[in-house]
């Protein structure tokens, strides 16, 4: 790009605005190596301020999902399929370049699973799983770096700077707390199944085990969210969230937890039902922030 600010880049922009957006395109060019290309097509999905950042997340599209398969020697189906099951759909067209270096990173490991012997169907399975929870990740960590580059009267090349110096220092953490999470859990679950005689016999998993589960309603919510902005009643949830954690240790873990709009149920391996006493530390826990969301 010769020119740092070619006019089109440019259109409809005046005065203090039209010099951010130079300065902003001058900054991709010259100190994060952006091409032409990327910025053009950042321009027009208006995500030009997190472009620096998503080269340090190796999200620059680069690949089709041609490409992608004829790389790595995956069937093209199951690679669309694992898409869909993340969450994150379909290309609109497979020779157009849609996916970056960790699109092909992350398909180079799908092809070791199955070489592995794991199934396709089994790893859409894991792929659908693994989306929910990192989506929601993903999205809570996104809230938390724009809130720490945000600031009052920020250049549009200060909070894409600021942007990328945040994701360069801690995308490199994410992987490393992801995998030890991940192998905790799998410790746990390792050391909490049992395998019958009847299982090792048959080769195979039953059908269904005993488990007990709890219904939580978060009583009130509705009235608060008829009175707090979306983000304040967000962030007030999140207050409840370290509370549910003082469960009495006793209580078996949860094996799962989900949300029904503003409710919860969670189910546990205690097949006596005594999951139920979580659910009722949880609303008593939960009322008091409501109660203290109602008075502020």
């Amino acid at each position: 790009m010769d020119d740092p600010a070619p006019p089109d880049l440019l259109d409809g922009l005046q005065g203090a605005a039209r010099e951010e957006r130079v300065e902003l395109l001058r900054w991709l060019r010259e100190e994060r190596g952006v091409d032409e290309d990327d910025v053009r097509r950042a321009a027009q999905n208006g995500t030009l301020v997190l472009l620096g950042a998503s080269r340090a997340l190796g999200a620059s599209e680069r690949y089709s999902a041609r490409e992608i398969v004829e790389e790595t020697g995956l069937p093209l189906e199951l690679w669309l399929a694992i898409g869909r099951a993340s969450g994150l759909g379909r290309p609109v067209d497979l020779d157009v370049p849609s996916f970056g270096a960790v699109d092909l990173e992350a398909a180079r490991t799908t092809r070791r699973f199955l070489d592995a012997g794991v199934g396709e169907d089994q790893l859409v399975a894991t792929t659908r799983v693994l989306g929910r929870g990192l989506a929601q990740t993903a999205e809570l960590m996104r809230q938390t770096v724009m809130e720490l580059a945000l600031t009052p009267g920020v250049s549009e090349q200060q909070l894409a700077a600021t942007y990328a110096d945040l994701a360069d220092n801690l995308v490199p953490l994410v992987g490393p707390l992801v995998d030890q999470m991940l192998r905790i859990q799998l410790n746990s679950a390792v050391r909490e199944e049992i395998v019958t005689a009847a299982e090792r016999a048959a080769g195979a998993l039953p059908g269904a085990r005993d488990v007990s589960v709890a219904f939580a309603d978060l009583v009130d919510f509705t009235r608060l969210d008829e009175q707090l902005p979306p983000d304040e009643l967000e962030r007030l949830e999140r207050r409840a969230r370290p509370r549910e954690d003082e469960a009495p240790p006793a209580l078996p873990e949860l094996q799962d937890e989900r949300e029904i709009g503003r409710d919860r149920v969670h189910v546990g391996a205690d097949p006596a039902g005594q999951a139920a006493l979580r659910d009722c530390d949880e609303q008593s826990a939960l009322g008091d922030i409501v109660r203290a969301g109602h008075r502020a």
